[in-house]
């Protein structure tokens, strides 16, 4: 009886997956926020998240999903397309001749200990022909600072040798162990709102 519940089960999510298909909806879609120069107020880079556009559940945005995504299989594959968009977007920026930084994209924390990121990474690259790797940005959540010190390590300095930067958001909130970033060099944190509204003070 469970086998045919599942096997109904899967048939449905099946179903519903097909139907936004057949709708022309773009299932996955990344979204923009831009990162302004202090000084001149330009966009200089830009920060994605991925959106799960569905007929059935309308739009589902990192929030909603990050939990499922953080340690599981799914959220690695979601991870890797994050990256290919972000490639094909990077190379039209640079090639179209805009000037930016990077874009970030998010990944999983719980790709550092179960990923060969160089090797993943590379062959990303590789088949994408991707020619500007200093211009990506791998997003991972403070939930890194949590995972096994030299898997995270090794994750951060193989992107280095590769050009690709890595960013720790969410940083001063208080699950944020900070004195790990010592031993994580990323290359780029971002702060929280509630450390970032004392700049003025």
């Amino acid at each position: 009886f469970r086998a045919i519940a599942q096997e109904l089960r899967l048939r449905a999510y099946t179903h519903r997956v097909l139907r936004t298909l057949d709708s022309g909806v773009l299932p996955l879609v990344l979204r923009y926020d831009q990162i302004n120069s202090c000084e001149t107020m330009v966009p200089v880079a830009y920060r994605t998240q991925t959106v799960i556009r569905s007929t059935a559940l309308g739009y589902l945005t990192h929030r909603e999903y990050n939990e499922v995504c953080e340690s599981y299989e799914v959220g690695f594959r979601m991870a890797e397309w994050n990256v290919r968009e972000a490639m094909k977007h990077i190379t039209h920026f640079v090639e179209s001749g805009r000037n930016i930084d990077w874009i970030s994209v998010r990944c999983p924390s719980g790709m550092v200990e179960k990923v060969d990121f160089y090797k993943w990474m590379k062959k990303l690259i590789k088949e994408t022909h991707f020619r500007y790797p200093t211009k990506l940005c791998l997003e991972f959540g403070t939930s890194l600072l949590k995972r096994r010190t030299d898997a995270a390590r090794l994750a951060v300095l193989d992107m280095k040798l590769l050009g690709v930067k890595t960013m720790l958001t969410g940083c001063a909130d208080d699950s944020c162990y900070m004195s790990r970033i010592v031993d994580i060099p990323v290359d780029l944190v971002m702060l929280t709102p509630d450390a970032t509204k004392w700049t003025g003070s």
